[in-house]
């Protein structure tokens, strides 16, 4: 039942163009929480705790203001994307070139396969959490409605939280 509840979570906060990350298994587990935490194994045990706190907006959507490589991106947060997806507009700006031949990673969408550039960003940065060497993909404007901020960034922090209309993240 709790991964039933985290998918419809997933599915509030995914745009119609989103990566997916399908999982096509399911539970029975018992029981509901209004909030629910995911614990990650932290990268290393003595830096200090950071945490950040995005509310949901109208649409139950979580827009967070991320800074790729210091330049200012608006993203959705997305765990059902597997990576950080980038309108190519958007990894230009950040200094992520990408060229036709680059389009070799076939990724799913709501709306079917597409063409997709892997890429690494040198820094990602979500106020007080900054993490360096993260796995993106670069997606054709037309094929991305929004920037997704997926699990190669927020599986990397010591855990997150989703529920009661926020987001919190911590590091």
């Amino acid at each position: 039942m709790k991964r039933l509840v985290f998918f419809a979570v997933v599915m509030a906060v995914a745009t119609p163009a989103a990566v997916q990350l399908i999982d096509r298994s399911s539970s029975a587990d018992a029981g509901t929480d209004a909030l629910m935490t995911v614990e990650v194994k932290p990268e290393a045990s003595s830096r200090s705790s950071r945490k950040v706190e995005v509310r949901a907006d109208a649409y139950g959507h979580f827009a967070v203001r991320t800074y790729v490589n210091g330049q200012p991106v608006e993203m959705l947060a997305d765990t059902g994307a597997t990576a950080i997806a980038l309108r190519e507009s958007d990894a230009r700006r950040a200094g992520l070139h990408v060229n036709p031949a680059d389009f070799t990673t076939t990724v799913r969408t709501a709306n079917g396969e597409i063409r997709a550039a892997r890429v690494q960003i040198a820094m990602v940065e979500v106020e007080s959490i900054r993490m360096h060497n993260v796995d993106a993909l670069v997606l054709p404007d037309k094929s991305l409605g929004e920037n997704l901020l997926g699990m190669s960034f927020i599986g990397r922090l010591d855990s997150f939280e989703v529920g009661s209309g926020r987001l919190v993240l911590s590091e």
